[in-house]
C-alpha cells in the first residue's frame, strides 16, 4: 500500500444535528456507504430529506461491504434507486444502481421531484445538480 494518513471521523447524524431542513444529501465516500448510512439513522428519517444522491462504485467490496445492505438501508428509509434524463426532465424507476454512472438519485417522494422538475431548470454536472 500506500501512504497512510488518519481522518477524524464523525457520524452523518452529527454532523447534520443542528440542520432541520436538510432535503438533499450527496455521499461519495469511496466505499463506506453503508456505514455512513448506518451513522445517520435520524437524518434518514427526517421527512425533509427526499433525495440522496449516492456515488457506487463497488469499491465497498475492498472493505467487505454488500451493496445491497446499502440499497436494503436506503429502501426501508423509503428511499428508491432512479435515473435522470436530463433532455427531457424524466427519472425512471431503477431495480439496482445507475448502469450509466457512478452516481445514483435515492428519491423518497418522487412526485414531489417531479414537480420541482417541472417548474425549475436543472443542470446535472460531474459534481453537481443545479437547480434554478
Amino acid at each position: 500500500g500506500g501512504p497512510v494518513e488518519l481522518v477524524d471521523v464523525i457520524t452523518l447524524n452529527k454532523l447534520l444535528s443542528q440542520e432541520t431542513n436538510v432535503s438533499m444529501i450527496k455521499i461519495d465516500v469511496e466505499g463506506y456507504e453503508e456505514k455512513v448510512l448506518l451513522g445517520g439513522s435520524e437524518i434518514l428519517q427526517n421527512k425533509n430529506l427526499n433525495v440522496i444522491q449516492l456515488e457506487l462504485n463497488q469499491s465497498n467490496e475492498t472493505y467487505g461491504f454488500d451493496e445491497q445492505e446499502t440499497f436494503k438501508i436506503l429502501k426501508n428509509h423509503g428511499f428508491f434507486p432512479f435515473i435522470y434524463n436530463p433532455e427531457n426532465k424524466e427519472l425512471l424507476r431503477l431495480n439496482l444502481r445507475n448502469p450509466g454512472s457512478r452516481d445514483t438519485l435515492f428519491i423518497r417522494n418522487i412526485e414531489l421531484v417531479k414537480d420541482r422538475l417541472r417548474s425549475k431548470e436543472v443542470t446535472i454536472t460531474k459534481n453537481n445538480i443545479i437547480i434554478n
